[in-house]
């Protein structure tokens, strides 16, 4: 089931999608980065409310984490970025510098609101869903290492 979810919503990415607000970018990556870990908490055999939370905020986290990273390979012929059209909006951010390689201070903020998003995903996960989760579940949440460190070096 997890990974059919993960393979439709990926499907339907490739076809250009643009993110509206930072919500649905959080909802891509429930549903497409948090069904690895739902996955591996299945195989673990972990049936948990506070664990699939958890899964679902690193998931959240985690496709943040992916957009910051990939701000700078954004193509230059599309004219496209997966930045959310409400941050784009909010800080006037002009496009075409993004891929010109510049770094305006309104790609900075834009960065820095999506970064302080994921972290205070990240900052849940780790103060009410870890500590209340199945001791054998720790190992999927391993997952959340990875872009809590870039999330936390990007602000």
């Amino acid at each position: 089931m997890w990974f059919t979810r993960q393979i439709n919503e990926r499907l339907q990415s490739v076809t250009g999608r643009e993110f509206s607000t930072i919500s649905d970018l959080e909802k891509f990556g429930e549903k497409s980065k948090a069904c690895a870990i739902h996955s591996h908490l299945e195989v673990l055999g972990v049936r948990d409310l506070n664990a699939d939370n958890g899964a679902r905020l690193i998931g959240q986290a985690w496709m943040i984490a992916d957009l910051i990273k990939a701000i700078p390979s954004i193509s230059t012929s599309s004219k496209r970025s997966e930045i959310p059209l409400e941050l784009i909006n909010k800080y006037n951010i002009d496009i075409n510098l993004i891929s010109q390689k510049a770094q305006p201070k309104e790609l900075e903020n834009a960065v820095y609101d999506m970064a302080s998003i994921g972290f205070i995903r990240l900052c849940g996960v780790t103060e009410i869903y870890i500590p209340n989760s199945p001791k054998h579940a720790f190992p999927a949440f391993l997952y959340a290492v990875s872009p809590h460190i870039h999330t936390i070096l990007s602000l």
